[in-house]
């Protein structure tokens, strides 16, 4: 179990799914200054597997749209 900081405020973005992914990484930094985004092409392998408690990493589709619930981790 990987053990760090807590962070403060919205930890999730359930109704980011289906839009652009620049769109909603601005968003999560608007709503939760605590964290980054990285946005996760299709196929791409994250270089790291660690829990990062202040990233939030955009999964997205063949379109550049969210197709995953983006959450801290």
């Amino acid at each position: 179990m990987t053990h760090g900081p807590e962070v403060t405020g919205k930890r999730c973005w359930p109704e980011l799914v289906g839009i652009p992914a620049e769109e909603a990484a601005k968003i999560i930094v608007e709503e939760n200054p605590n964290v980054y985004t990285i946005i996760m092409p299709p196929g791409q392998i994250a270089q790291t597997l660690d829990y990062g408690f202040n990233r939030v990493r955009i999964f997205t589709d063949l379109y550049g749209r969210v197709n995953t619930t983006p959450c801290i981790g």
